[in-house]
């Protein structure tokens, strides 16, 4: 720890004083950690693998995948009629088959926060009742 030393006059007294030195500059993260699996009741939505990395999704031609799962503890009491998806209000697609996914196109994706929407239907495989629960998912576009 490197010290710098004043001197000091007061009342025609002479003295120092030892000041530590600031620590050093530690680096600085650019990316901020979001959650790449976002839970809503049973019903799960979980990000393409570059959301997980980057934090961002780029835009670019590529194509990104969004999973809706069921919590493991609910695959055996519910199924999944039909998902919805929207991203930022307008329809993104409906998908009848397990998994359900969302392709989101990399073109469409502008820099900022989007929010993809998931509207699950899902119906108990004991009773045969019908339930319904929406899934937000937020995530960012990089510049």
């Amino acid at each position: 720890m490197g010290r710098a030393r004043l001197a000091l006059v007061a009342a025609g007294a002479v003295g120092t004083l030892a000041v530590p030195s600031p620590p050093p500059a530690t680096a600085v993260t650019t990316s901020v950690e979001r959650p790449s699996i976002i839970c809503s009741g049973p019903a799960c939505v979980a990000g393409p693998r570059a959301l997980r990395s980057a934090g961002c999704l780029a835009r670019s031609d590529v194509r990104y995948d969004f999973a809706l799962r069921l919590r493991r503890s609910q695959r055996h009491r519910l199924r999944v009629i039909r998902a919805r998806f929207t991203l930022d209000w307008k329809p993104a697609g409906v998908d009848r088959r397990a998994p359900a996914v969302a392709r989101v196109g990399g073109s469409t994706l502008a820099p900022g926060e989007h929010l993809l929407l998931a509207d699950v239907r899902l119906r108990s495989r004991r009773t045969g009742k019908s339930s319904h629960r929406r899934v937000p998912m937020k995530f960012y576009g990089c510049e």
